[in-house]
């Protein structure tokens, strides 16, 4: 998929998203911070960190990643970098933890995003990862174990089901 036709729909709606989501977003974060427990140390990603909900709700102080200009300046925040999810500028096993609230959508079960998340989470590192009830469960089990990560689903997070995980190794 071209990253820039979400980067455009992302950018068109950003102002409007915390208003249209906070409420549906924040049960799903509050979900998987309680399944996950305190937050790992060192560099902490929220790749898809839209408007940053997650780390207003969270405190872990994240690096927020967005492909959308505008859902980064929205509000203004000072830890943010826009780039396509599936090609982060971070080196290998740079970061603790990395963080994906509903970012996958219509997951295809060999989403190059997964490989990029496990490439730049050191091992042993956090994945804390929602997606919409509607995709594939089975399938996006299957491609986290495939990129490495030793995944549990979370409880019912309303709207999606959430997964715990770690990276392998």
């Amino acid at each position: 998929m071209d990253y820039r036709i979400f980067q455009r729909s992302y950018d068109t709606f950003a102002k409007r998203y915390d208003e249209v989501f906070e409420a549906q977003q924040t049960p799903k974060i509050l979900g998987l911070l309680d399944a996950a427990g305190p937050a790992p140390a060192g560099l902490r990603l929220d790749v898809g960190a839209g408007t940053g909900l997650f780390n207003r709700l969270s405190g872990w102080g994240c690096v927020e990643v967005d492909v959308s200009r505008a859902m980064l300046r929205t509000p203004v925040r000072a830890r943010c970098v826009q780039a396509d999810l599936a090609r982060l500028p971070f080196a290998d096993g740079a970061a603790g933890a990395v963080v994906s609230v509903t970012s996958l959508i219509d997951f295809e079960p060999d989403v190059p995003a997964l490989a990029e998340w496990a490439r730049v989470l050191r091992p042993g590192g956090l994945l804390l990862l929602s997606v919409l009830k509607r995709e594939n469960l089975p399938a996006l089990e299957a491609a986290l174990g495939r990129t490495g990560f030793e995944a549990r689903a979370t409880p019912d997070l309303g709207p999606d089901w959430g997964f715990v995980g770690h990276r392998a190794g």
